[in-house]
């Protein structure tokens, strides 16, 4: 394994898998037990963790900054990992539906650039649905719910970008028709039932700060520079 990590003196802010410790420790890193100078690096174990330690003159990071570092073969900026509140997404959710794996990758890598998070599965913790056309189960459920969350068209996460801040939310939603509001199935159901579940790898988490990776098809996936690269707005409705 490369050392990758052969620069880094960091101190460890909370309870943090043995498996990150061993990345570290195998890419070179040192440790401190406390807060010293030669501190370069914290790695926070949790959002809480990072918040409470913003304060501080070094860089204050996630475990999947290690994580996508190792996978990459090099340090990744800091900044897509550090969860500072004053990031542009910093505490949104959210949560695809009706897209390909390729355009879920590219829209999880700006979200978490921008400092906020993405889960493929829909559950109370998510603050956004993001899908290009009023369809699918997860849509339908919300219609049900009327009003609990934001659904917005992946243009709202571009357009925002674009304009370094979150633009009006009326301007992108998605309407909720009382007709299909009524084809939902009547039973109470849980948010943290519907679609799929699971969270990406460390090498997928990358793609937000630059690094190749390989979608479900095996082509290499990156941020895309310009909209054109990726017709998001164009999403498969078969996902």
């Amino acid at each position: 394994m490369p050392a990758v990590f052969d620069k880094v003196v960091y101190y460890l802010q909370g309870q943090e898998s043995d498996e990150v410790k061993k990345l570290l420790k195998d890419g070179g890193a040192m440790r401190e037990f406390h807060l010293t100078d030669m501190v370069t690096h914290v790695i926070a174990s949790s959002q809480s963790d990072s918040l409470e330690m913003n304060d501080l003159d070094v860089p204050v990071v996630l475990a999947e900054w290690v994580e996508a570092s190792s996978a990459c073969g090099t340090l990744l900026p800091c900044a897509p990992y550090s969860l500072s509140p004053d990031r542009l997404f910093s505490g949104m959710v959210a949560c695809p539906s009706q897209m390909t794996s390729r355009d879920r990758l590219h829209l999880w890598a700006m979200v978490t650039y921008h400092g906020g998070r993405m889960k493929l599965q829909l559950d109370d913790t998510c603050t956004h649905l993001v899908l290009p056309r009023p369809a699918g189960a997860k849509y339908l459920h919300m219609c049900k719910l009327q009003g609990q969350l934001a659904m917005v068209t992946p243009d709202w996460i571009l357009d925002s970008i674009d304009e370094g801040r979150l633009l009006p939310l009326v301007d992108y939603s998605l309407p909720t028709p009382a007709s299909q509001s009524e084809a939902v199935p009547s039973q109470q159901t849980s948010q943290s039932a519907v679609d799929v579940a699971g969270e990406p790898t460390p090498a997928v988490t990358a793609v937000a700060a630059g690094c190749g990776a390989s979608d479900a098809s095996g082509e290499s996936a990156a941020i895309p520079p310009a909209r054109s690269v990726v017709p998001i707005t164009a999403m498969s409705l078969a996902s």
